[in-house]
């Protein structure tokens, strides 16, 4: 199955166009997306916000190959990650970015980029972001001009050591990250789970109980 929404630059379009989402047919996680039951209303738009990613419990696993997370995986209304082919033809042009996450404890804070950007899958879907504001610590900068790793397939730039499965997680890792929204949802280790560096205070390591990742056009 391929997902039919590919060039449309906002899902609304895709939807109100496409009479295949007029079934309500329930097909299994295999990677992609999935069940169709809610695209009539689907809660992919936001005040304007394209939703790319949302984790909300441990029912999707996260850790999964470069083509998943090519292509899309999880359940639109819940955990999902929007994939990375849909996500560039979002950024065609910089985008903005807003984070929205709560930690464990139901504390929430906000960061918002400016610049956001992935490349083509030529390039490994490599990462521009700038221009940070929010409550929370800038932990997303350090990984701009990273290319996005999985578990197989290895781009982050420590030779010896492969962050994504480091880190249990897929993402724009460098050596490794300082953000990790993409990890575990009840790691064995921190350092492997859904973290934000620096959420409370400079130093700390608080993992997330929720985060959504949502694009806007400038």
């Amino acid at each position: 199955m391929t997902f039919p929404c590919t060039g449309f630059l906002y899902f609304s379009t895709c939807l109100a166009q496409s009479a295949e989402f007029q079934q309500t047919s329930v097909l299994p996680i295999v990677g992609q997306f999935l069940n169709r039951q809610h695209f009539k209303n689907p809660p992919l738009l936001q005040q304007g916000h394209q939703v790319i990613q949302n984790r909300q419990n441990d029912e999707v696993d996260f850790y999964r190959n470069w083509s998943d997370y090519k292509t899309g995986f999880g359940d639109l209304r819940g955990n999902f990650w929007l994939g990375n082919e849909h996500i560039v033809s979002l950024t065609g042009t910089p985008s903005m970015l807003r984070l929205q996450l709560e930690s464990l404890n139901g504390t929430s804070g906000y960061a918002e980029y400016s610049v956001f950007q992935i490349s083509s899958e030529k390039d490994n879907y490599r990462l521009s972001v700038d221009g940070f504001t929010g409550n929370i610590s800038d932990s997303f900068t350090w990984n701009s001009g990273q290319q996005f790793s999985t578990f197989d397939r290895d781009n982050d730039k420590d030779a010896d050591y492969n962050c994504a499965v480091g880190r249990g997680g897929s993402w724009w890792y460098r050596q490794c990250t300082r953000a990790n929204l993409n990890g575990m949802y009840k790691p064995p280790k921190w350092r492997r789970g859904i973290y934000w560096e620096g959420f409370y205070q400079q130093t700390d390591r608080t993992l997330m109980k929720t985060t959504k990742m949502l694009v806007k056009k400038p």
